[in-house]
């Protein structure tokens, strides 16, 4: 491996998410992000030669990385290139019915970021992509380029809380008259043109951050994960989740709460009509990398995990 891509493949929170997701050395569990194979590489020297290991990742770059790193634990793996979305069917046509725990580490790897082709990254040149799964037909270009101003709106101000969104919107639709807007460099420009300064940075950021969750699906892909792999769990089984930015972590939060407080029957005067608790949490606030993790690996630094138990 070289020294480049063991930089790009260090695994966020790796002890700490291995420690609370592996309960049971000779169990089943998920991986749902594969991406290069860090985390999964850590589960299978936990557990046991009788246990097996799910690793899901719909990128085939990700695969063709993962599968020589983790060559040697082939007897205890199963590679699946899919949307984690998909965790139900994965699953019943492995014909497993239960696993004792899933790791989600969210977002976008650290290949695809530094892969300069996929568009993902504005400070790089590439024509506007962003497909984690290359074979599905919407891209950045196709939404820029085709979707209406207010669509746009939309997507910037639900998936990257920009208050400038209307004004961004509206730029992209009448430079588009003109010319498309193919390259990630034709899309910094324009907004660059009208914010200057580290706020563009910042803007910038939660522009193409916007425009990744849209073409991938995130939040519904998570969201739809936590509800199907609940059925799979095992008495004890955990879900691990790391998130990156605050729309994940409400999710996964507001999933955990669900699951710990259940109500049974909506009451208009009665807040206190909770059912039995069918999660425990283990992580009251979220675990944050420390400063030494963070100094090593500096993509670590938004990190936030949390941990929930089926009861």
């Amino acid at each position: 491996m070289k020294s480049d891509e063991i930089i790009y493949h260090i695994p966020v929170l790796k002890n700490e998410s291995t420690k609370f997701l592996v309960t049971n050395k000779n169990g089943i569990y998920v991986d749902g992000t594969m991406g290069g194979g860090g985390h999964s590489e850590e589960i299978l020297k936990i557990i046991s030669k009788n246990g097996k290991l799910i690793a899901i990742d719909q990128d085939n770059d990700s695969h063709n990385f993962a599968n020589k790193r983790l060559s040697k634990f082939q007897n205890q793996i199963y590679f699946v290139q899919n949307n984690f979305s998909n965790i139900k069917e994965v699953l019943q046509s492995l014909s497993i019915k239960k696993i004792d725990g899933i790791l989600l580490d969210l977002g976008i790897s650290s290949h695809q970021i530094d892969e300069s082709t996929r568009g993902f990254a504005f400070m790089s040149d590439a024509k506007l992509d962003m497909r984690m799964n290359k074979l599905q037909n919407l891209s950045a270009f196709e939404i820029i380029n085709n979707f209406s101003a207010k669509e746009l709106q939309s997507i910037f101000f639900s998936f990257g809380e920009i208050r400038e969104s209307k004004m961004i919107s509206r730029m992209i639709e009448k430079s588009r008259i003109e010319k498309k807007i193919e390259t990630t460099t034709d899309l910094r420009k324009l907004i660059e043109s009208k914010f200057k300064g580290p706020n563009a940075i910042k803007l910038l950021a939660r522009v193409f951050q916007s425009l990744r969750i849209a073409v991938n699906r995130e939040l519904d892909a998570l969201e739809i994960c936590l509800r199907d792999v609940y059925e799979f769990l095992n008495p004890g089984a955990r879900i691990v989740v790391i998130s990156y930015h605050s729309l994940e972590d409400r999710i996964v939060k507001n999933f955990f709460k669900e699951k710990a407080n259940p109500i049974v029957e909506k009451n208009y005067f009665s807040k206190s009509n909770f059912g039995k608790p069918e999660l425990n949490i283990l992580t009251k606030k979220p675990i944050e990398p420390s400063a030494d993790e963070i100094l090593k690996n500096s993509r670590s630094r938004s990190a936030k995990m949390r941990v929930a138990e089926k009861i």
